[in-house]
């Protein structure tokens, strides 16, 4: 079974409070950077207009194994569970900086650079750890 640290845990609550903080307020956020790149901005305005529809679910590694599964095309627990991909995908980095070919998960990085594509093609949102 997977543990979550609480660094993990802080990273899913506040994106909750972002995303339900932001739903309250009718102002335009911008970024506290003045030098936040493009892509960051589109971020942020596009946190701002799913806001809107609600709350964004997530799941760590939810594309790399399951309850009795791993590394199955197209598979996710939450998927399986309610029809749908999570709106939030949490992928591990550690081991990079050592130049692992696996996460300390034992995630293959090659899997999770394709998976994060995916993800992104399918408007979804990826957090690093």
């Amino acid at each position: 079974m997977k543990r979550y640290s609480l660094y993990n845990v802080g990273i899913s609550l506040a994106l909750l409070f972002l995303v339900s903080n932001c739903q309250a307020q009718k102002q335009v956020i911008t970024p506290a950077n003045k030098n936040a790149t493009p892509e960051t901005r589109l971020l942020l305005q596009n946190l701002k207009i799913l806001a809107k529809k609600g709350v964004m679910f997530g799941h760590q590694d939810a594309l790399a194994y399951g309850v009795t599964w791993r590394y199955e095309e197209g598979r996710s627990d939450i998927k399986d569970v309610v029809g749908d991909y999570p709106a939030v995908y949490g992928c591990d980095l550690g081991g990079m900086e050592h130049n692992e070919v696996n996460d300390i998960d034992g995630v293959p990085f090659a899997k999770t650079k394709k998976w994060i594509t995916e993800i992104y093609d399918r408007g979804g949102i990826s957090t690093f750890s």
